[in-house]
């Protein structure tokens, strides 16, 4: 009889709807003394069940196992002798399964008068449940000659597919330090560290890294003989953005100009950095067309105007004003003033006002303070605290412990101040009239060009008049690059419309003023683990994790 199966079956973990077929209950034996007893091709034959009992029984040295093994022997040859003397069926007991790229074959001892299987027999039955790829020739021979001799085979290989090849996924190897600002984001990982030591000054042309692209992979084949499709790498997500340039067919990435490696979360980029080591005290202002990093403490009164703004220890008293982001490794006191046109990442912030539009990132406390961001406002889910002040977070608030045990008022509002477009008007007015300034130079050139006069037949007045519109359009382009650059991350920040709420793991210590979308309420009593939102009916809502909804007003 022939059992077929769609997939391998542990037999041990099957209950058979029938009485097992004379030798499996053996096998299963063997395997009880043996563990796996899968049957395999070594030098040029098949090793069967039986094979493997006495091999282990030439080595083992333990007496009641030699025994145990001993007698399982001879139960097989039983076995044997009782299925040619009860005149079993003529044909083999054969089971095959198979997956997507293997069959297995179980071949349990023949009738000992009748005719044996030949290879063209098993190949034939491969064949009927559809196997025609990657047929073991050389197995199925042998398989035929060792169940003929009256040999258990169990769950031997005999048609093996080909799975392909998953490509190779896409990476960046760095020839100079980067500055990889992905390990500055996670406020429930801290950075520890010297930041300064991050940052290399690279010149122009200089070689920054080099690029292994990912590749597409190989092809495979099923036993059926259904092609595969390959499986490529994933390919490198980090874009190539200002200050770069890639060579040698993709292969390499030089600088354009002088500056140090950054890595962002999708893209490399050459900016510039000025490095103050040590502290940075009263009256030391900074404008910097680029990254501005500070290894100690930043005391005002003081202002510091850059693209990314980094702190490794507090800010206090000061103005800081980014285009990009800025990162405190410890506190933003004293009556500070933060804005920025991406995100806020802090330990901690006291006294001091944040304005962000992208997310505001605080691991530990937001004390008597005011935040405003057109993203998130998180604090550490284990630990954050936000006490007093007013704290808005246009696409949500999220913190352990939200209010004040000591009285203070405090206020959180989302879904109702939203910092882009004042932010996109000003940026789209300026792009504007930088374009409109390069379309005026453009118009000087074609006249220039039409008058078929050469740059050196003009005047030496006219010369420098000219250099200076030329002066003039380099730095158009690049303010240009730079206000497009800002305008498609600030477009970045957007998101689909969504349900904002405020979500406390912990406590909350009343009173409490929670303002979201047009929907206000005084939280008077202490609560813990909810989420605050608006319900369907246009009224706060209390939901606790538990999924149970309870509503306040």
């Amino acid at each position: 009889m022939i059992w077929n199966v769609e997939a391998p079956i542990p037999v041990e973990n099957k209950k058979p709807e029938a009485p097992l077929p004379a030798g499996m209950d053996l096998i299963h034996k063997a395997g009880e003394l043996l563990g796996p007893v899968e049957s395999r091709f070594e030098g040029g034959q098949v090793v069967s069940v039986e094979d493997l009992v006495r091999r282990a029984i030439e080595t083992e040295a333990d007496v009641a196992r030699l025994r145990r093994l001993s007698l399982l022997l001879s139960e097989f040859e039983r076995s044997h002798r009782a299925a040619a003397e009860g005149g079993a069926a003529e044909a083999d007991a054969l089971l095959i399964e198979d997956s997507a790229f293997e069959a297995r074959l179980t071949l349990l001892p023949r009738y000992r008068g009748g005719k044996g299987i030949s290879p063209d027999q098993l190949l034939l039955k491969l064949k009927d449940r559809g196997i025609i790829h990657g047929m073991r020739e050389a197995v199925i021979l042998a398989a035929s000659a060792c169940s003929n001799r009256g040999e258990t085979i169990y769950r031997l290989i005999v048609a093996a597919g080909d799975s392909g090849q998953a490509g190779e996924d896409g990476s960046v190897s760095f020839a100079v330090k980067a500055f990889d600002k992905r390990l500055l984001l996670d406020p429930d990982q801290p950075f520890f560290g010297d930041l300064s030591a991050l940052v290399e000054d690279v010149k122009a042309g200089a070689l920054l890294a080099r690029v292994t692209p990912a590749t597409p992979g190989r092809p495979g084949r099923d036993i059926r003989g259904v092609l595969q499709p390959a499986t490529p790498g994933k390919p490198i997500t980090l874009g190539i953005g200002e200050g770069l340039q890639v060579l040698n067919e993709g292969s390499e990435i030089h600088a354009l100009a002088r500056g140090s490696l950054v890595v962002g979360e999708d893209s490399l980029d050459l900016v510039p950095f000025h490095v103050v080591e040590g502290h940075l005290g009263v009256g030391q202002d900074v404008a910097f067309d680029g990254n501005v990093l500070v290894s100690g403490h930043v005391t005002g009164p003081l202002r510091i105007q850059a693209r990314d703004i980094y702190v490794a220890g507090n800010a206090e008293g000061v103005q800081l004003s980014a285009s990009g982001d800025v990162w405190i490794g410890g506190t933003i006191q004293g009556k500070a003033a933060v804005e920025a046109e991406g995100r806020v990442l802090a330990r901690s912030v006291s006294d001091s006002s944040v304005r962000a539009i992208g997310d505001v990132l605080v691991q530990d406390s937001i004390i008597e303070s005011r935040v405003t961001s057109s993203g998130r406002v998180t604090t550490r889910a284990s630990t954050g605290v936000i006490e007093g002040g007013e704290i808005s977070g246009f696409r949500g608030i999220a913190t352990h412990t939200l209010g004040s045990s000591y009285g203070l008022n405090t206020r959180v509002k989302v879904g109702v101040e939203d910092l882009r477009a004042p932010l996109v008007a000003a940026l789209d007015k300026r792009i504007r009239e930088n374009e409109d300034s390069l379309s005026k130079i453009d118009e000087l050139k074609v006249r220039l060009a039409e008058s078929g006069l050469s740059v050196r037949q003009l005047g030496p007045e006219q010369q420098m008049n000219y250099i200076s519109v030329l002066r003039r359009e380099i730095q158009s382009l690049e303010e240009l690059r730079a206000l497009r650059r800002r305008r498609k991350r600030v477009d970045s920040g957007k998101m689909e419309s969504l349900l904002p709420g405020v979500s406390v793991a912990g406590p909350l210590h009343p009173p409490v003023m929670v303002e979201i979308g047009e929907v206000s309420q005084v939280i008077q009593e202490p609560l813990s683990g909810i989420i605050l939102g608006v319900g369907p009916d246009r009224r706060m809502s209390v939901r606790k994790e538990e999924g149970r909804v309870r509503r306040h007003g």
